[in-house]
This record gives structure tokens, C-alpha cells and sequence, in this order.
């Protein structure tokens, strides 16, 4: 027969807490150890991350996911500057030929003057800000 205690789910939720691996923050020294590592390859394979285990008194899987989440945050830090540049190139050229100077221009400014032609309604040719301002009944004064 089963025991009670393990078929519960109580017990099912203690054994998931207890096999669950604790966070343990390395050392300088260690993360030193594999950012020079890094900084040369990026994808150690097998062999180098076995001699990486002595040295850094980690384990080869824990070195291999510290080397996943290590190329996961350089992706990150490469998409949010890409992110940035697309924005600060778009605010530019915005502003640009406006007389305005688009290092102390606002976030956005929605003036009539300076809309895209995306904000057109395809549908009518109206400008959507004249949508936008219209109260029920009311028709756009042009």
C-alpha cells in the first residue's frame, strides 16, 4: 500500500519545494573566471566547461546555465539599445526640417503640422485628429 502522506498534495508540494535547487550567488572570483572565459567564447563546448569546474568549484550544468543566461543578457542589452537608437533616430527626423532641435524636442507632439502620413484614415482621407476632436453630430470645420 501507498502511504497517505506521499499521495496528498500537501506532500506533492513539499517534495516539488525540497527538489527545487536553492539560488546561490557566485563569487567575484568566479564570475570573474567566466567573464574572462566569455569574453573569448561565448559557446564553450563540453571539454572547456569541464576544466572551468575545478576553479570555479561549480558544476558543468550550473556552468553551462550560467553561460546560457549570460548570452540571454547580452541579447537583452543589444534589443533594448537597438530599441533606443530607433527611437532617438525617429524622434530625430521627426523634428527635422521643423526648425526644431531634436535634442531638446518632447516624447511626442501631436500637432497637425508634424503628423506621418500614417495617421491618415484610408478610408475617408480625413486626418484622424479631426475624428478624434469631433463630439456626436458634430462635422470637422475645413
Amino acid at each position: 500500500m501507498s502511504n497517505a502522506s506521499t499521495s496528498s498534495p500537501e506532500a506533492a508540494v513539499n517534495e516539488k519545494q525540497e527538489s527545487k535547487r536553492k539560488r546561490k550567488n557566485l563569487t567575484k572570483e568566479q564570475l570573474e573566471i567566466l567573464e574572462a572565459v566569455y569574453a573569448r567564447d561565448k559557446y564553450p563546448h563540453i571539454e572547456e566547461r569541464l576544466k572551468l569546474e575545478r576553479p570555479t568549484k561549480l558544476t558543468e550544468d550550473r556552468i553551462q546555465v550560467w553561460f546560457q543566461n549570460r548570452r540571454a543578457k547580452d541579447r537583452k542589452k543589444i534589443e533594448a539599445e537597438k530599441l533606443q537608437q530607433y527611437f532617438e533616430n525617429n524622434q530625430a527626423a521627426e523634428y527635422e526640417g521643423n526648425g526644431v532641435d531634436s535634442g531638446n524636442a518632447p516624447s511626442y507632439s501631436p500637432t497637425k503640422a508634424t503628423q506621418s502620413p500614417e495617421r491618415k484614415n484610408s478610408n475617408s482621407g480625413s486626418d484622424i485628429s479631426d475624428i478624434e476632436n469631433l463630439s456626436c453630430g458634430e462635422s470637422p470645420t475645413e
